[in-house]
């Protein structure tokens, strides 16, 4: 697989600046004429950049791309962020990361994660259905902070009466992933606070549960003795926490996208108000139109050539899944938004050993969101949301909404 050439036959490595907040409002199509020209481009800074849909799918499966800490969005090699983040099983590999990710692998399959879509359906149904009756709403606020954090304590086996005080924690591990954190003094304090706090409230309830076991999965992970695969009291701490945050911040942030979308385009609201069988697909399109997750970064263990580009030892590589989602090569009209689009499945969940093991768990609580949505005949957008720039994880800053019952 090689990258595009120019003319003399050198190979054309397109430039993408990522500079100007306004681009960052129509993602796929400022990637789509740098997607065309070549298959990895560069960002205004010289960071790689993968846009096609075939060679991001090979970086994520190609051993010489490894994991990688959060220095891609600006944070210290050795800064209280990475140290943190670099214990958590997202940053392992090989035999370590297939040893933690197996403990809980079980717990989030299909068929465990369908066992939960009743009580994931009663509290879509409970806590977001009286947004539907009650004027307009917000969807950036209370309408897409319960749900997922109720499916996660749920899963934990938190108590209901921690909740507010687990979504406090968790909510601002969101900033992590922001491209103007590092370097600035607010932002980092309320991240270290979120980190020690977290830390703190985790260690507690693990001890907690140690003397109060019960049939969850934080008891199963607290219990969990399996000879060598037990995990240490640090890799139990980290799981979890990682856990908490990761399983309430992007479907958060998904869930006012897949509003917008369905009012921005009625006509596909219709077919799924009509077809209730259209509704996994429609997620499954929702999240290829406008992923919440902007890129998955990579690092190179060695020096080797990818897609025609070469990379040093150590190197950083982005791979963007909106230019990827959008690759014509795939998908015919990719531009469209089509809920009966016969191959939507989308690759921000990523692919190979480190796929997201909760996309099972973040499908099932989206589809539920649509499956209330469509109790409305239709939306009416009360205003323009913009996307928050500068931020891997892709978030409106405001979604208001009518719905028209």
């Amino acid at each position: 697989m090689s990258a595009d050439t120019a003319i003399g036959g050198a190979p054309h490595f397109p430039v993408v600046d990522l500079s100007n907040p306004a681009v960052w409002q129509n993602l796929a199509a400022v990637l789509a004429g740098p997607r065309e020209e070549g298959p990895i481009g560069y960002t205004e800074t010289g960071v790689p950049l993968v846009l096609r849909h075939d060679l991001m799918e090979a970086a994520l499966k190609e051993p010489r791309l490894g994991q990688n800490d959060l220095s891609f969005l600006g944070h210290p090699a050795n800064g209280f962020v990475n140290t943190w983040y670099g214990k958590t099983m997202v940053t392992k590999e090989g035999a370590e990361h297939a040893r933690l990710r197996a403990i809980v692998a079980k717990a989030f399959t299909a068929r465990h994660m369908e066992a939960m879509r009743g009580l994931i359906r009663d509290v879509a149904e409970t806590n977001l259905l009286p947004f539907l009756h009650n004027g307009p709403f917000d969807a950036t606020e209370e309408f897409s902070q319960y749900l997922p954090v109720k499916a996660v304590i749920s899963i934990f086996g938190i108590p209901e009466e921690e909740l507010k005080l687990f979504y406090n924690l968790a909510h601002d591990f969101g900033l992590l992933f922001s491209f103007s954190a590092a370097g600035n003094p607010e932002i980092e304090a309320r991240l270290k606070k979120a980190m020690d706090g977290l830390d703190s409230y985790v260690s507690d309830l693990i001890q907690r549960r140690r003397k109060n076991p019960g049939d969850d999965l934080l008891s199963k992970l607290t219990m969990a003795a399996d000879g060598e695969d037990r995990l240490s009291e640090e890799e139990l701490v980290m799981m979890v926490g990682t856990f908490l945050y990761a399983g309430v911040e992007t479907t958060e942030a998904m869930m006012p996208i897949l509003v917008k979308l369905f009012a921005q385009y009625p006509d596909q609201f219709d077919k799924v108000r009509d077809n209730p069988a259209l509704i996994p697909n429609a997620v499954e399109e929702a999240m290829r139109f406008e992923p919440n997750v902007g890129v998955i970064a990579r690092v190179a263990k060695e020096s080797f050539e990818f897609g025609g580009m070469p990379l040093e030892r150590g190197q950083i590589m982005l791979n963007s899944v909106i230019a990827a989602n959008h690759d014509p090569r795939l998908w015919d009209h990719p531009e469209l938004f089509n809920v009966e689009r016969t191959k939507a499945k989308t690759i921000s969940f990523g692919v190979g050993v480190h796929h997201c093991i909760g996309a099972n768990l973040a499908r099932i609580e989206l589809q539920e969101t649509l499956r209330v949505l469509t109790r409305a005949k239709r939306f009416e957008l009360q205003n323009d949301p913009q996307f928050e720039p500068f931020s891997n994880t892709r978030q409106f800053d405001s979604v208001h909404v009518k719905a028209i019952l």
